[in-house]
């Protein structure tokens, strides 16, 4: 390229239409010489560089003439113009971005977080919520329990008679598949013992499901008839973990519970159903013969072709309320029916959805934030913009250059956000431990990339557009003459204040429900769970081969909890059916109260659970009246019973109910009484020697049911809860039981080791996740508000700083400077802080599901929030306005 002609094309792009008005014609006339010289040789360059003048600095006809020319010949490489400018853009903008290294840092840091919540909460939303259930048309799926408003009982088991009848009278229902939850002792391959989590099933629960096997085949109908053979169905997870992927497994037998299986089939491990499920076993025993009164199955079921879950809905209610007509059994009782998205999902549903709201407010505010940043430094660079609108540049190019610059900052935050999120997502398991299903799958993937993208796009142009409506109709004579000084303008002032106040108003939107469910965790930690949780360690035991009656089993446990008594550090051990908050073994069965003068009218029932002597102590459970189970009370004593206070409330409430008896109707006083597979009562009439507190066994907001209590040796069971109470680690006590176990029975497996105190941290675990989250994103936003606030208030003390000076001079006080300063950054968080409360009435009624103990709209909470706003108004507007006060009169009459 000649010097010539690189001397005019610098001329071209330099100079104003004024300069090239009155020596247009010779640039052009020298222009056209250059290129009829060499554009043998390099003419594509020439015309490009032609081109590119005219759409940079041409009039309107040359710059469109110029652009259909590009449009044209784009076959031909004349697009690369349009990668010139783009390129040519993308320079400045990283040129701009180095310049300034501490803005730069600060807005993406800010966009950052902003994208990194929306993304890691997306990425939770679609694994948990969005994508559909793993299983063969998951939309006609449901799950149904039994109900029973009277007994407070809003989703119970139902009893394997009823579902009998609902497969045998529901036309728009199949296959009606039920399943029960249990544990099964693997000893194979000579490896240690291992307990599994098991689940017994009818046959068509697989078919129902619409599950295929990775390997094999799942339950046929031959595997439900009565008296089949014992086989197994495991999961994908199990058969790597344990049996390292052997492709020869299928048709092998292994020993559960002592018992000879095959392993028919391996189902992969998306579609295991329940998802916490190693094994399946068939039901191979008759469901008809059991009582009614045993609810103990788990139901799910496919609706019919031609049917809807509304229709199916109705059905099984009219079936339930012929059945109560018909057997008294299941007077009183209902169905209850949801889709099995939504059982399994829960309330983790709308509390996603929620928290992805408040993770896209944090967005919105970081936007906002970084908008006003553009602001101000858009402000700053008010005499570069002016010098180019003189030089020709249109506003387009200068609306151009501003977005590529914020693309720049977007795309930073976006590379932020992403490794934020990353991280986030990495700490999921530790923040929503127990509280979210399908959490394992959570990951990111193709649809946080595109959230990502569409962050990008919203923050480049919020942020990009927000300086080019400051900087519009900005007088350049007195710009490029006198400087930046005095360009604020009331209209672009107003603007940087309306950011501000949308982020204040949308901080106190975060921070209420924040504090609001504060409030609400802190009444759940005032709930008296009825045991002490501290230092107490427990375990699963259960004995099946070489136990062959429930004597045996009760021989072992009594020896082993007086064993484990003695261990050195053990302050009390027992055992029982089943621990509070934890998955019980327990039944909600009917009772009588032969000798009371007062017979409720109800239907009578209470929970029935079997525990040793030391479990009360053991676990911190206090008695009210009467006396505890001790060592004596033996199966071949007086029968024995403890009830509770909901117990005493409920159906002997003006009675002492000491010395009175509870009888299970089995016919008969001396004839044992069947409540399950794992255990028996032996002496179905008892005497109550004693009452207990109230204990949470099923969550910690629902009240206590009635319960009664057996001694263990008078209803033996076979899988017991050990409960030690001891000042060790819960790796060290089990240790310790393993040790005796090691004399008593070396073949019993441990399982489930935890301590009370993180069975009740797991009940937790929703309201701690829904805390965690949405006050770490009012935090955020309270912070950024307050950044926002002390720019704002910064730059206009900055602007202010003549003014000030003259009121120095002419005697103002500190004071007087003080209030002035301080008054701007009060009226920004007083018109956010009104906004906000307006806004957040309205949303806490959405987050009223999610609260315990505390009303939506809580006035409590409201101040809080407005003081909390009020502090970082003052905090945010105090450091500027000190600086004011500070200055020098006479430099600051100086100053611009």
């Amino acid at each position: 390229m000649s010097v010539v002609h690189g001397f005019v094309r610098l001329l071209l792009l330099l100079y104003p239409r004024a300069f090239r008005a009155r020596h247009g014609g010779a640039l052009q006339a020298t222009l056209d010489a250059a290129w009829a010289r060499e554009r043998g040789r390099r003419g594509g360059a020439f015309r490009r560089a032609r081109l590119l003048a005219n759409v940079l600095w041409g009039g309107v006809a040359e710059r469109l003439r110029s652009w259909v020319i590009v449009v044209k010949n784009r076959n031909r490489g004349e697009e690369s113009m349009a990668a010139d400018l783009l390129k040519t853009d993308a320079r400045i903008a990283l040129r701009m971005v180095r310049r300034a290294p501490l803005h730069s840092g600060v807005a993406i840091a800010t966009l950052g977080i902003g994208v990194g919540a929306c993304v890691a909460l997306f990425s939770v939303l679609n694994a948990v919520v969005l994508r559909p259930l793993p299983f063969e048309e998951p939309d006609r799926l449901v799950h149904l329990w039994a109900n029973n408003p009277t007994e407070g009982a809003e989703r119970y088991f139902v009893s394997p008679m009823d579902l009998d009848d609902f497969r045998q009278r529901s036309r728009t229902l199949s296959p009606v598949a039920g399943y029960w939850r249990t544990q099964q002792t693997l000893t194979e391959d000579g490896g240690d013992p291992e307990r599994l989590r098991a689940y017994l099933a009818t046959w068509d629960l697989f078919e129902a499901l619409g599950v295929r096997p990775l390997a094999g085949r799942v339950f046929d109908e031959a595997d439900g008839n009565p008296g089949a053979t014992r086989v197994v169905v495991i999961s994908d997870a199990l058969w790597r973990s344990r049996f390292g992927g052997d492709p020869g497994l299928v048709g092998r037998t292994i020993l559960l519970d002592g018992q000879a299986t095959e392993v028919v089939g391996i189902v992969r491990a998306a579609q295991a159903f329940p998802n916490d499920a190693q094994v399946w076993l068939n039901i191979n025993f008759p469901l008809q013969i059991q009582s009614r009164y045993a609810r103990w199955l788990s139901v799910v079921a496919r609706v019919r072709d031609g049917a809807t879950v509304e229709s199916a809905r109705a059905e099984m209610e009219s079936i339930a309320a012929q059945l109560a007509e018909e057997h008294p059994a299941d007077a009183g009782w209902g169905v209850t029916m949801l889709e099995l998205r939504t059982m399994l999902l829960g309330d983790a549903s709308f509390a996603l959805l929620l928290l992805f709201g408040a993770a896209g407010v944090v967005l919105l505010v970081s936007c906002a934030n970084v908008a006003g940043m553009a602001l101000l430094r858009a402000q700053e660079r008010v005499r570069e913009m002016a010098l180019r609108k003189s030089l020709g540049a249109t506003r387009f190019r200068v609306t151009a250059q501003l977005l590529m610059e914020s693309l720049v900052l977007a795309v930073g935050g976006a590379v932020a956000g992403l490794a934020l999120a990353a991280l986030l997502l990495r700490a999921l398991p530790a923040v929503v431990v127990g509280s979210l299903p399908r959490v394992e799958t959570v990951a990111l993937d193709g649809a946080a990339a595109l959230v990502a993208t569409a962050c990008i796009a919203l923050t480049a142009l919020v942020v990009g557009l927000a300086p080019v409506f400051q900087l519009r109709g900005l007088a350049l004579a007195p710009i490029l003459t006198e400087g930046a000084r005095g360009t604020g303008g009331r209209g672009r002032s107003r603007l940087r204040s309306a950011f501000v106040v949308a982020q204040v108003a949308a901080a106190v939107v975060l921070v209420t429900g924040g504090v609001q469910l504060a409030r609400s965790f802190g009444r759940l930690l005032e709930i008296d769970p009825g045991f002490r949780p501290d230092n107490v360690v427990t375990m699963e035991l259960n004995l099946q081969d070489g136990y062959p009656d429930f004597a045996a089993a009760g021989r072992f446990y009594g020896e082993l909890e007086s064993r484990i008594a003695m261990l050195p550090g053990v302050r009390a051990a027992g055992l029982a059916s089943s621990l509070p908050l934890a998955d019980a073994n327990d039944y909600f069965q009917q009772f009588l109260l032969p000798d009371s003068p007062t017979q409720p009218d109800e239907d009578m029932r209470a929970y029935l659970r079997q525990v040793s002597p030391g479990f009360f102590p053991a676990a911190g459970i206090a008695l009210t009246r009467g006396r505890n189970f001790t060592t004596s009370d033996r199966v071949d004593s007086a029968p024995v019973a403890i009830v509770n206070e909901a117990f005493v409330r409920r159906y002997m409430p003006d009675i002492d109910p000491v010395g009175r008896r509870v009888r299970l109707p089995t016919g008969g006083s001396d004839s044992p009484y069947q409540i399950g597979p794992l255990g028996i009562i032996l002496r179905p009439t008892a005497e109550i020697v004693g009452v207990v507190a109230d204990v949470k066994y099923e969550d910690l907001r629902e009240a206590a049911l009635p319960s009664i209590y057996y001694v263990m040796d008078q209803a033996p069971f076979r899988r017991m809860m050990l409960t030690v109470q001891t000042p060790m680690a819960p790796v060290a006590a089990a240790g310790a039981v393993r040790g005796v176990l090691a004399e008593m029975d070396p073949r019993l497996p441990i399982a489930d080791v935890a301590t009370l105190r993180q069975r009740l941290e797991t009940d937790l675990a929703p309201d701690r996740r829904n805390l965690l989250l949405m006050g770490g994103f009012g935090s955020v936003a309270l912070l950024l508000a307050g950044i926002g606030v002390f720019g704002v208030v910064s730059y206009s003390a900055r602007q202010r700083i003549p003014e000030f000076g003259i009121r120095l001079a002419v005697g103002a006080s500190p004071g007087a400077i003080l209030g002035l300063v301080l008054r701007q950054a009060v009226r920004l968080v007083a018109i956010g802080l009104l906004l906000g409360l307006v806004a957040a009435i309205p949303a806490m009624r959405l987050l009223a599901s999610q609260l315990y103990g505390v009303q939506a709209g809580d006035p409590f909470s409201f101040l809080v929030v407005a003081v909390l706003l009020a502090l970082t108004g003052l905090v945010a507007g105090v450091i500027p306005a000190i600086r004011a006060t500070r200055m020098d009169p006479l430099r600051a009459l100086h100053h611009g």
